[in-house]
């Protein structure tokens, strides 16, 4: 899912946090053309939310994500899947408290071309979230997680005679957002900070693979979006994204160091 999408859906899904806990099967369908402002191919992402509450606070959860290139060539393939991530949340809070806390792990299905390819089994993710909404027209938000990886290997297959790239160990980091509601229109943003840490190998051995294993890579990302309402539970979006460019191995493990990016995004989103 596009990090406009992401925004929106889960102001949604503070908001529903924050009120009386509703039963019954809730989710998102979204759709995003997403471009660079640099030379770049576009592409379109589609994402599926499901939740299902199993009581006043446990909820369980499924996520997918697809993405569909519009210029096809021999290093692009026209569709991707990403790993379907199946999740279990925990509402710490009480119904009535002011800020709403939420523990959530999750495991990924090694369904992506990707995670098969590199042997990825899953990437089972712990997280603690906050949502607080002081008034009807303002939701604050803030997490932090943890990530790991397991895998068969901890690098990629090699290709071409050469040794493949590093695979993440684990990954961690932090996220706030801000939305404000109101006149059909919705705005904010989201700023995102994720350090990846690699396997340790010793000097000589990580210099002969051509990989930094002992340090980690930092990436962040900053999103500026303004949405209006169509009908119920339905918008459509536009978005500033700045960040760290990521390779797309698995579609969000790797960082690039000292190489930034700044894409627009224009998307829709029903909620149900």
């Amino acid at each position: 899912m596009s990090l406009i999408a992401k925004s929106l859906s889960g102001a949604l899904a503070s908001l529903l946090l924050l009120s009386t806990q509703a039963f019954g099967l809730q989710g998102s369908v979204s759709a995003d053309y997403v471009k660079g402002f640099e030379p770049g191919d576009p592409v379109i992402g589609l994402a599926l939310a499901l939740s299902e509450p199993l009581n006043k606070k446990w909820t369980l959860s499924l996520s997918q994500d697809v993405t569909k290139n519009l210029v096809i060539d021999s290093e692009n393939e026209e569709w991707i899947a990403a790993d379907t991530r199946l999740g279990l949340s925990y509402r710490l809070s009480k119904p009535d408290a002011v800020i709403a806390y939420t523990l959530s792990a999750s495991l990924s299905l090694p369904l992506s071309k990707a995670s098969q390819h590199a042997e990825i089994y899953s990437k089972p993710m712990l997280s603690l979230g906050a949502a607080w909404a002081p008034s009807e027209w303002l939701t604050l938000t803030a997490s932090a997680f943890v990530r790991d990886t397991i895998s068969a290997y901890e690098t990629l297959p090699a290709e071409n005679g050469e040794g493949g790239s590093a695979i993440a160990d684990y990954n961690y980091g932090i996220s706030h957002s801000l939305t404000l509601t109101g006149g059909g229109f919705s705005g904010g943003y989201s700023v995102r900070y994720v350090e990846t840490r690699y396997p340790k190998q010793d000097r000589s051995e990580a210099e002969a693979n051509g990989f930094r294993s002992n340090l980690p890579d930092q990436g962040y990302d900053l999103t500026f979006f303004i949405s209006r309402d169509l009908w119920t539970n339905a918008s459509v979006n536009i978005g500033y994204i700045q960040g760290t460019a990521l390779v797309q191995e698995g579609y969000e493990d790797y960082v690039i160091f000292d190489s930034a990016e700044s894409l627009y995004t224009i998307g829709f989103l029903q909620a149900f």
